[in-house]
């Protein structure tokens, strides 16, 4: 369900997709687009901001922390996963065969537990991520690094 919360109102009702079964987890909603992403169990949803289902998506394993990129108009968002095996995940959202697919574009294997947290910073140049024993990592764009 969105709100209006300038008006503390009713806005609409997000229609899941029918072989989602469990309870919403997390749910982000990018600056930029205002595209809606919400996390259940192993799935990822995303709506556009008018609330039109885009695609879902099954990433195999639990999610466990989530967050996404915000660049700009020209480059695509992506979308950060965090696991229960302690991976970390990086998908996009593509076309293909005429309809929206969350496609996974690299995989690590980053902590030895369960990912609990993950977080870009503004600059968009690095990840730092956080597991249930309490451990941070720090991984970056060497591409980026001048």
């Amino acid at each position: 369900i969105l709100w209006d919360l300038n008006r503390l109102s009713f806005v609409k009702k997000l229609s899941l997709p029918d072989n989602i079964t469990t309870q919403i987890t997390k749910i982000s909603i990018n600056d930029l687009t205002g595209n809606i992403v919400a996390v259940s169990g192993s799935s990822l949803i995303l709506w556009t901001i008018n609330g039109h289902l885009i695609t879902a998506g099954n990433t195999s394993l639990p999610i466990t922390s989530f967050t996404m990129t915000i660049f700009n108009d020209y480059k695509p968002c992506e979308y950060i996963t965090g696991h229960t095996d302690g991976s970390i995940k990086l998908w996009n959202v593509q076309r293909v065969n005429n309809q929206h697919k969350f496609v996974l574009k690299t995989s690590i294997m980053a902590h030895p537990v369960a990912v609990t947290a993950l977080h870009i910073p503004i600059d968009g140049k690095r990840l730092y991520s956080g597991d249930q024993n309490g451990s941070i990592f720090q991984f970056f764009d060497a591409s980026s690094e001048t």
